[in-house]
């Protein structure tokens, strides 16, 4: 026998439930184990040991389902007695966020708290299970089944055929009870005190429904007022301080292309929209969710302009086809109105943005060109005269030894120097020399000879005349191998007197 099991409770002879303090000592209690039928003893005068059964011959019985039958023979007893049983509490939060993202919230519970008008049975086949006890309420017909939990919980089998069924179910927790629980505390912890839980609760979604329901009607005059008060709000405001707060982003493309030298090239455009004017505001007929004005843009033409409180722009689509705005109020930290405005309906818009950037585009890489090809078929002292003018300095004569040709530079030293200074020079922080001997633009415009050979010697003659003429000026500094770095605040930088100050 476990001697360690000491448990209180066994049958008599006529199949009522004893408490050991409820029957003579020993032998002569006359009482069963209701687990497995065997003879007890009684032992409830032992000192210092708390009373309790023991079983007559050595058996391996611990008594646990005692607890289970004894509980569902309580609840039949107080439903022939009037007793209440209690109900788990079930109550619950629906949430909802209205148009300027605050929290609103209903509770719901379920009300009926406990059964007392009702009949109880106990071991009742309920499809394919049976259930512990059913308990129905007379006043209204309705079934309740509970299910003793002692050693093991309802598995989710038995739980979806309750809610499949459409029925009540209940599940009464006395796991943790004593096997040696007095009569007094175990009928209060199966009719009253015990945890217990929904396993379903048929009410519980038409609750939260209805709940969500009236939630919705609140949220929804909520919004109401808030746009009432917005245009309250917009009102009593200084026509001036309404404008500085709308926005529009500006339209914006860029448009790329390859010119004659295989050199990528690019434009980007921009169309400015500002705000400039607006009207009174007003609700739309049939709809009482957004807000609609007109205003100017850019002193020119009026659109539409509709105002919604909320982050919600994206879930609207208005059968507007010409253009207009779509404005989103918020508030901030500081209960000031917010607006983020967007452009809706201008595909015609960006079109005809696109078509102009391209338009300029193509001018800017004609006249490119243009100015390459012509470039490339005037002389050198021709050339030395464009580049002089643009410079800003008087144009020479192309004499001595600046004027001797070079082959793998295919003009004179006078015009590819200008060409250094006032494209490359003067436009650039940093500088290569083999860049600018292999620069695609720069090949064309002097339609230089592409071989390895050239470029080199190239780049040698732009190094040298950088460090051994322009350095000492102070004009570039060398900072490692062919990398020098210009100097804008030489007296030489964009600022020579005569080309003779750069040779």
């Amino acid at each position: 026998m476990v001697d360690s099991v000491k448990f209180a409770w066994g049958i008599n002879s006529v199949g009522q439930f004893k408490h050991v303090s409820e029957v003579p000592n020993g032998n002569d209690c006359l009482c069963y184990c209701i687990q497995c039928g065997g003879a007890l003893c009684a032992k409830n005068k032992v000192q210092k040991v708390t009373a309790h059964f023991s079983h007559q011959v050595d058996c391996n019985c611990v008594g646990e389902s005692i607890i289970h039958v004894l509980a569902k023979k309580i609840i039949e007893d107080a439903a022939n007695n009037g007793d209440r049983f209690y109900l788990p509490e079930m109550k619950g939060v629906v949430e909802s966020l209205c148009d300027l993202d605050e929290i609103h919230s209903l509770e719901w519970n379920y009300g009926k708290k406990y059964l007392s008008n009702y009949k109880a049975q106990q071991e009742v086949r309920l499809g394919d299970l049976i259930t512990d006890v059913l308990c129905i309420d007379v006043d209204n017909n309705e079934q309740y089944a509970v299910e003793i939990y002692r050693t093991h919980k309802k598995d989710d089998k038995s739980i979806k055929s309750f809610k499949t069924q459409g029925l009540m179910a209940v599940e009464l927790d006395l796991s943790d009870l004593r096997l040696d629980i007095s009569r007094e505390e175990l009928v209060s912890q199966v009719l009253v005190n015990a945890p217990r839980r929904w396993l379903n609760n048929t009410k519980q979604k038409s609750l939260i429904s209805a709940t969500k329901n009236e939630l919705d009607s609140i949220v929804n005059q909520c919004n109401s007022r808030s746009y009432s008060d917005f245009i309250k709000w917009f009102r009593e405001q200084d026509l001036n301080g309404i404008l500085s707060k709308l926005k529009l982003t500006d339209l914006r493309h860029v448009e790329r292309g390859i010119d004659i030298t295989g050199k990528s090239i690019s434009y980007p455009i921009c169309q400015e929209f500002k705000i400039t004017d607006i009207s009174e505001i007003q609700y739309p007929i049939k709809h009482d969710d957004y807000l609609v004005a007109k205003i100017q843009i850019n002193k020119k033409s009026w659109f539409d302009i509709v105002f919604i409180i909320g982050k919600k722009a994206d879930f609207y689509t208005l059968d507007i086809k010409r253009p207009y705005v779509i404005s989103e109020i918020l508030k901030d930290d500081f209960n000031d109105y917010m607006f983020f405005c967007e452009a809706k309906s201008i595909e015609k818009w960006t079109i005809e943005l696109k078509r102009r950037a391209r338009r300029e585009l193509n001018s800017i890489i004609s006249n490119n060109n243009s100015y390459i090809e012509a470039f490339k078929n005037i002389s050198d002292q021709q050339r030395i005269n464009k580049l002089c003018h643009k410079i800003g300095v008087p144009s020479p004569i192309i004499s001595g030894r600046y004027s001797v040709f070079q082959p793998h530079w295919n003009t004179c030293e006078y015009v590819w120097k200008a060409l250094v200074y006032l494209y490359f020079i003067c436009k650039h922080n940093d500088i290569t020399t083999s860049s600018i001997a292999e620069n695609c633009w720069f090949s064309a415009l002097l339609d230089l000879p592409n071989d390895e050979r050239s470029s080199v010697q190239r780049s040698k003659d732009i190094y040298y005349w950088f460090d051994k003429r322009l350095r000492p000026t102070g004009l570039v500094f060398r900072r490692r191998r062919l990398k020098f770095e210009v100097n804008d605040l030489s007296p030489l930088y964009k600022n020579i007197r005569k080309i003779e100050d750069i040779l």
